[in-house]
C-alpha cells in the first residue's frame, strides 16, 4: 500500500520534471531549428540598414563600411535596392545565426541586395557579403556590419542604384574642399574617381565615362575675378555647354558653395536674371550652366557653422541624417528663387550673425540645400559645404567634438542619388536555398592558407613610391619650417593673427601639411594593397587576362607615380624659394606691405604646385584596391563548384 502510494507520488513527481525539462528544451530545439533550417529554407538577398550609434566615430566606420560592400557590388554589375520606404519584413542575421525575426523594421535608406538568378554573380554576391560580416583575407580592416538575410519575398518601392563614376572639375583657383570631396567618397568606397581640368573638359567629359561631375568650391579670390575667370575659360573651352549636354543626357551633377552658383540660372540682381530662359534643356547657356530652376544671390561674408533644417525629409539626401546638423558656410549663394523643378532639402536655422559679427536675420529659413532635374539627369546643390563636415577630418578645424559626422552621408546620399535609375517599384521574388549560401561561406570563409606564397611583381613600383614618399617627408619639413617662420615673424612685430594677411599664410601653408598627409597615405594604402596582390599573384598567374591586366596596372601606377614626383619636386624648389624669402624678412627691422604681398604669392604658388599632385595621387591607391578586389571575388566565386 505504502509502496503504490510512492509509487503514484513519484510518478506525479517525474511527469511535473518531463514537463518543466521539455517546457525548458523546447524554445533551445525552435531556435535550433530555425538557426540551422533544412535545406529547402529560401532565403531572396541581403538586407543592410544604416547604422545608427551614440558614438560619432563608430557609426562613421561602420555606415563606411556598409558603403564600401554596396560600391563593390556595383562594381561587379550585382544589383542594388535603395529603399524609399520603411520595411518591415522576416530576416535572419548573419553575424550572430540567430533565430529568424518575423517582423524586422528596416528604415528608409536600407540597402537591399537581391539574388540574380546567374550562379556565378550570387557566388560573388555571397562572398563579398561575407568579407564584410565576417572575415577578409585581404584587408585588416575587419570592422564587422549589420547585414541580414531576407528571408520572405517583397515589394518595395526603391532606387535602383549604380556604379558611381565621379568626374570633378579641377583647376588652381578652384581649390576650396578639393581634397574634401576625393576623401569622404574614398573612405565609402567610391573609388572611380578622376579629376579633369577645366581645359580638358570638353574633351573628357562623357557618359561613358562618368555618370556624375563634381564642381566644389573656389577657393581664395574676389567673386568678380572668378566669374571673370570662368568667363574666361568657358569662351575659350565651351565648358558650359558641355556640362549642360552632359547633365541633360541623364549625368548628375553635384555642387558646393561656388559649384552652386554656377549651376544656378542666374544671379540677382538684374540683368542677369534673364539667363534663366536658358534652364530649358534645348536652349543654349554662357559662362552659367543654367541646370538648376533656380536664381541666386551671391553672398560675400562667410557664415562660419551654421545649423541646416533638413525639411525635405523624403529625399534620399537626408537618409541616415538628424533632422537638423552643422555645415561649414563660407560665402555660398543664397537662393532666392524656387522654380517648379526644384525641391528645397533643407533651410538656414537659427541664423543670425555673420563671422565678423554683422546680423543675418534675413537667412533664417531661406533654402541653403536644393535638388532640382534637368533633361534626364539629377542635380545636387548645397550654399554650405558638407564635404568639409565630418567627425574623422576638420574637427580640429572646426574646433568641435560633436556633430559634424553628417559629411561622408551627405556625399554618399548625393552620388547615389544623381547617378541612380530612379525611384521605382522592385520585386524580390529570385530566391537560394540555405544550404547554398553556406556553402559559399565555407569554401570562402578562410583562404588565408592559399595566400601563403608571394611574389615580388611590384617591387620596381613600390620602389618609385618610396622615392616620392622621400620627396613629400622633405616637402613636409619645409613646410612646418615655413610655418616656424611665419610664426616668428608675427612675434617680432607683435601681429595680431587673426586679422593680418598671416592668418590667410597660415591658413595656406597648413592647406599643404593636410595635402601631403593625404599625399603619404593614399601612397603607403598603395603599398600595402599591391603587396596583397602580390600574395595573389601565384594563384591567378595562369589566368592570361589576369596576367595582362597586371601589366597594364603596372604602366599606369609608374606613370602617375612619376608624374607626381615630378610636380612635388618643384614644389621642393617654391618651398626653398618661400622659406628664402621668409628668413630675409625676418631679418628686417621693420614691416613693409609690398613685401608681406610678395610672400603672400610665394605660400600660394607653392600651394597650388603641391595641390596638382592630388590629380594623380588618390587613383594610384583607389586603381589598385579596384583591381583587387575585383579579382579576388572572382577568384572567391570560382573556387565554389
Amino acid at each position: 500500500m505504502k509502496y503504490g502510494v510512492f509509487t503514484k507520488e513519484l510518478s506525479k513527481k517525474i511527469l511535473s520534471l518531463l514537463f518543466i525539462i521539455c517546457f525548458l528544451i523546447l524554445p533551445i530545439s525552435q531556435i535550433s531549428a530555425a538557426s540551422n533550417p533544412g535545406k529547402d529554407t529560401l532565403c531572396y538577398g541581403f538586407i543592410a540598414p544604416m547604422f545608427s550609434h551614440e558614438d560619432e566615430i563608430i557609426e562613421n566606420q561602420i555606415n563606411n563600411r556598409i558603403r564600401h560592400m554596396v560600391n563593390d557590388l556595383l562594381r561587379e554589375q550585382i544589383p542594388v535596392y535603395w529603399t524609399s520606404t520603411n520595411i518591415t519584413t522576416t530576416v535572419g542575421e548573419l553575424v550572430c545565426d540567430v533565430v529568424y525575426d518575423n517582423g524586422m523594421f528596416f528604415g528608409k535608406g536600407s540597402y537591399v541586395i537581391p539574388f540574380t538568378g546567374d550562379d556565378t554573380q550570387d557566388k560573388k554576391l555571397i562572398a563579398i557579403v561575407y568579407d564584410y560580416t565576417q572575415s577578409s583575407e585581404i584587408e585588416e580592416n575587419n570592422v564587422i556590419i549589420p547585414v541580414y538575410e531576407l528571408m520572405e519575398s517583397l515589394v518595395t518601392k526603391v532606387y535602383t542604384l549604380s556604379d558611381v563614376k565621379i568626374a570633378q572639375i579641377w583647376n588652381s583657383f578652384f581649390s576650396s574642399g578639393l581634397k574634401d570631396y576625393v576623401v569622404k567618397a574614398g573612405k565609402c568606397g567610391f573609388l572611380n574617381f578622376e579629376f579633369i581640368e577645366q581645359k580638358d573638359v570638353r574633351k573628357k567629359l562623357d557618359d561613358a565615362d562618368y555618370n556624375v561631375l563634381i564642381w566644389g568650391g573656389s577657393g581664395q579670390g574676389t567673386l568678380f575675378s572668378k566669374f571673370i575667370k570662368t568667363f574666361i575659360w568657358d569662351l575659350r573651352y565651351k565648358i558650359s555647354s558641355t556640362i549642360r549636354d552632359f547633365v541633360a543626357n541623364g549625368g548628375g551633377y553635384v555642387g558646393s558653395c561656388y559649384g552652386a552658383s554656377m549651376a544656378s540660372a542666374g544671379i540677382l540682381p538684374f540683368p542677369l536674371v534673364l539667363i534663366r530662359r536658358a534652364y530649358n534643356p534645348n536652349l543654349s547657356s554662357f559662362v552659367l550652366f543654367a541646370i538648376s530652376d533656380t536664381l541666386h544671390f551671391n553672398m560675400f561674408k562667410i557664415l562660419g557653422v551654421v545649423e541646416v533644417n533638413l525639411t525635405g525629409i523624403d529625399h534620399p539626401i537626408t537618409y541616415g541624417l538628424d533632422p537638423v546638423i552643422l555645415n561649414l558656410h563660407i560665402g555660398g549663394p543664397r537662393f532666392v528663387y524656387i522654380g517648379r523643378n526644384t525641391e528645397v532639402i533643407g533651410r538656414f536655422q537659427n541664423c543670425t550673425t555673420f563671422i565678423d559679427g554683422t546680423r543675418c536675420f534675413f537667412l533664417e529659413g531661406k533654402p541653403i540645400w536644393v535638388s532640382s532635374n534637368f533633361g534626364k539627369g539629377k542635380i545636387i546643390l548645397f550654399s554650405s559645404h558638407p564635404e568639409m563636415m565630418d567627425a574623422d577630418d576638420h574637427t580640429d578645424y572646426l574646433d568641435m567634438d560633436e556633430g559634424v559626422s553628417s559629411g561622408k552621408t551627405t556625399i554618399s546620399n548625393s552620388l547615389f542619388y544623381t547617378t541612380s535609375k530612379g525611384l521605382s517599384d522592385a520585386e524580390i521574388s529570385s530566391s537560394r536555398n540555405i544550404s547554398f549560401i553556406s556553402e559559399v561561406f565555407d569554401k570562402t570563409s578562410n583562404l588565408t592558407k592559399d595566400l601563403q606564397e608571394t611574389n615580388s611583381f611590384f617591387e620596381d613600383v613600390k620602389s618609385e613610391i618610396n622615392q616620392t614618399l622621400s620627396t613629400i617627408l622633405d616637402l613636409t619639413n619645409k613646410t612646418n619650417h615655413m610655418l616656424d617662420l611665419i610664426y616668428q615673424i608675427a612675434e617680432k612685430f607683435n601681429v595680431n593673427l587673426s586679422r593680418e594677411y598671416f592668418y590667410l599664410n597660415i591658413h595656406i601653408a597648413s592647406y599643404t601639411q593636410y595635402d601631403l598627409g593625404l599625399y603619404n597615405g593614399y601612397f603607403n594604402d598603395a603599398k600595402e594593397t599591391l603587396s596583397v596582390l602580390e600574395y595573389l599573384y601565384p594563384l591567378l598567374k595562369n589566368d592570361t587576362g589576369f596576367m595582362y591586366e597586371m601589366e597594364n596596372l603596372k604602366a599606369d601606377l609608374s606613370c602617375k607615380i612619376n608624374e607626381t614626383k615630378l610636380i612635388l619636386e618643384k614644389s621642393q624648389k617654391l618651398s626653398d624659394e618661400c622659406n628664402n624669402a621668409f628668413t630675409s624678412y625676418k631679418e628686417k627691422d621693420r614691416r613693409s606691405k609690398h613685401y608681406e604681398k610678395k610672400l603672400e604669392q610665394f605660400v600660394r604658388d607653392f600651394y597650388h604646385q603641391t595641390e596638382q599632385g592630388c590629380i594623380y595621387v588618390p587613383q594610384s591607391f583607389f586603381n589598385s584596391l579596384k583591381f583587387l578586389r575585383h579579382y579576388w571575388y572572382n577568384y572567391e566565386a570560382s573556387i565554389v563548384i
